[in-house]
């Protein structure tokens, strides 16, 4: 059996201690909110973004327009 998976009596790593698991979860759901968060405010860019982009290419098809009927 490999010596890695051998506990020694002075393990002293930071899976021994007894409320690792609890630290654990508690950071894995922190960072699983902000990634949440953050994806929202990705998408409320975008959405801003693609409006202004419909606003912009409307006004380019307007100003083609008048200046070919002149």
């Amino acid at each position: 059996m490999p010596t890695s998976f051998v506990k020694s009596k002075n393990d002293h790593s930071i899976e021994s201690v007894p409320y690792f698991s609890a630290i654990a979860w508690g950071i894995f759901l922190l960072f699983a909110g902000f990634v949440y968060l953050l994806s929202g405010e990705l998408r409320g860019a975008t959405t801003a973004l693609e409006a202004a982009s419909f606003a912009n290419a409307g006004a380019l098809d307007v100003s083609t327009i008048s200046a070919d009927e002149e």
